[in-house]
């Protein structure tokens, strides 16, 4: 049975750079995931670095390995540590309950993307966690604490803006509504997926069926042309159910990893987008909290027993509320301009993934169905002669 080929890539292959988007041609750090070692307990990953980052102790680093919990780590502490950058998609584990091979040979590509695109990242790639990820000779653990982003049901909301035209609204608004639709309509692609690869899975089971019926057919058969015929038949039957569950795995492998990831990134979009609303009405409170202790002077100053002790509290208080405006003030304006360039970045990233999948995948149904013509054909052939 013709096997897929979509995921088998060399060495060389996934030594070259996925389109990254990010504005520069050149990086000051390079990521390869070189080799994947099975022997062990845990899948061994092996990872070479070249930098010219200045605060790393050496250019190349060619023996790093990680295993996919030292990979979790790094990712959860970049997520909660950045919510103003949209760190990549970390691909899951390869499943062993299905096909181990193929799933890790996706897995491997989808790794690489993973290790390219964070290289390539303009603020992540200066992180001080990544580069004891890369230079530690241990165990991957983060030193750094990040606290998770937390979204508070009552204070966070999307802002309600549909009743304006789409050049009104905000683009992270507009950001946001796309994602819950990609979210929803990704979830039901999928679920249409698992009903047309069931169907399939069905087709093929009718098809041997079928193949082994037309057997019996032909051995039972004493005009021998007749007997040739129904066994051919019965072959190519067999065939056709071989290559209806390639296209069913094929499907499965890359039409459902692809919306697995972008359904598990849309929601981590979403919730960066929330939490930048959560940090708007943190400033916005600490705005009121300020004007409020302002006009607590006022009052004071308008009073006839002013007692020292408490203007000089009624000062601190003021102080201490506009430092944590300017610190709240400051914190908005880094997550609400950088997200807007990220959410670019982003889209540019969706579409190319988007449309590479479906390229390749729709080269590979092409392929097997010209595959299941070419058999048909042929069987034509050797009947009419």
């Amino acid at each position: 049975m013709p096997e897929p080929v979509v995921g088998r890539v060399t060495e060389t292959e996934m030594s070259k750079q996925p389109a990254t988007f990010y504005k520069q041609e050149d990086t000051p750090l390079t990521l390869t995931l070189t080799s994947i070692d099975k022997a062990k307990r845990e899948l061994v990953y092996r990872i070479k670095a070249q930098t010219d980052l200045t605060q790393y102790k050496k250019r190349n680093y060619d023996t790093i390995e990680r295993t996919y919990a030292e990979f979790e780590r790094l990712h959860n502490y970049l997520v909660n540590a950045y919510p103003e950058c949209i760190v990549p998609i970390l691909p899951r584990q390869p499943d062993e309950s299905t096909n181990f091979d193929k799933s890790l040979r996706l897995s491997k590509n989808s790794l690489q993307i993973f290790l390219s695109r964070l290289a390539a990242h303009p603020i992540l790639r200066q992180d001080s966690e990544l580069q004891s990820f890369i230079e530690s000779d241990f165990v991957y653990t983060p030193t750094s604490r990040a606290n998770p982003i937390k979204i508070s049901r009552f204070r966070t909301k999307a802002k309600d803006t549909g009743s304006l035209s789409d050049d009104k609204r905000d683009p992270l608004d507009r950001e946001y509504s796309a994602l819950v639709a990609l979210e929803n309509n990704l979830q039901n692609s999928s679920k249409i997926l698992t009903r047309i690869s069931r169907a399939r899975k069905n087709l093929s089971g009718s098809e041997v069926e079928v193949a082994d019926k037309l057997s019996l057919f032909a051995a039972s058969e004493v005009n021998s042309p007749l007997s040739k015929s129904l066994r051919r038949l019965g072959e190519c039957f067999l065939k056709c159910s071989e290559l209806n569950g390639v296209q069913t795995d094929h499907k499965n492998t890359i039409l459902g990893y692809l919306f697995d990831n972008y359904i598990r990134n849309a929601k981590y979009i979403q919730l960066l987008l929330l939490n930048r609303i959560n940090v708007k009405a943190d400033y916005d409170t600490s705005v009121k909290t300020s004007e409020k202790r302002r006009q607590a002077i006022i009052v004071m100053k308008a009073s006839a027993n002013i007692k020292a002790e408490k203007v000089n509290q009624a000062v601190e208080d003021l102080e201490e509320a506009k430092q944590f405006e300017t610190y709240k003030r400051a914190l908005h304006n880094k997550i609400d301009k950088n997200l807007r360039s990220e959410i670019e970045v982003y889209e540019e990233t969706k579409s190319y993934d988007f449309l590479s999948c479906f390229n390749t995948y729709a080269r590979k149904q092409l392929d097997l169905e010209r595959q299941k013509i070419q058999l048909w054909e042929k069987m034509l052939n050797e009947l009419i002669q």
